[in-house]
């Protein structure tokens, strides 16, 4: 498919230091909306029928990374905020691991940091939009075998070969799957994550009355 707007791309979730336990639906800043429509226009380009998945291109998934280049925005807000333009029109998007690794060869989509959260170098595939059949996520993220990485200085975080969320709505993922944090003999799943301020993250473990808060920068053109 042909480049054509400018936009805004997808994407993954975390933090590290530790702040109170926020409501899970509470108010938080909320990611502002593109009023000028550019991401709406990006996913009305790509004309996806209505009860289909379409997978995206290296060049498909630039158009929404240039968008996050331009409004400054890291791979977790982006998809945060495309994700309900894809449920209103019944679509849904796979972003293959390839892809992914391909378009790193313009794009910093966030370096070490997001990697903790969205292992690229495993995955298969992501998955997220409207759900057509049982078992559909939000947002489904499949890697070829089990990984564990530094938990920002917390313990080790574990992802099963299938995790993600449940829901997504402004500013959270919620409904967290396949996702646990492990700090010497105790283990806390991952609850949900907070978008609570522009590019900053906090990471929210069942029964751990503290967030793990990290800022993720936004993606980057590479020079």
């Amino acid at each position: 498919m042909k480049k054509t707007g400018y936009m805004h791309l997808l994407i993954l979730l975390l933090a590290l230091p530790l702040v109170f336990f926020a409501p899970q639906n509470g108010a938080a800043q909320a990611l502002e909306s593109p009023a000028d429509g550019e991401l709406t226009a990006i996913v009305d380009f790509l004309d996806v029928k209505s009860g289909e998945m379409t997978r995206l291109s290296t060049e498909e998934f630039s158009l929404f990374l240039a968008y996050a280049v331009e409004h400054e925005r890291n791979l977790f807000e982006l998809l945060n905020l495309v994700y309900p333009l894809l449920v209103e029109r019944n679509q849904r998007y796979e972003i293959t691991g390839e892809t992914v690794l391909d378009s790193e060869k313009e794009y910093r989509l966030g370096r070490s940091k997001i990697r903790v959260i969205l292992p690229f170098d495993s995955l298969i595939a992501m998955e997220l939009g409207a759900g057509f059949q049982n078992g559909q996520n939000a947002l489904d993220v499949y890697i070829n075998e089990p990984y564990s990485a530094d938990f920002y200085g917390f313990g080790m975080l574990h992802e099963d070969t299938h995790f993600g969320f449940t829901e997504i709505i402004p500013n959270y993922y919620n409904g967290a799957f396949g996702m646990r944090a492990k700090r010497m003999i105790f283990s806390f799943d991952v609850s949900h994550l907070h978008l609570y301020e522009s590019q900053e993250i906090a990471i929210h473990l069942k029964k751990f009355f503290k967030p793990k808060r990290e800022v993720f920068k936004a993606v980057r053109i590479r020079k």
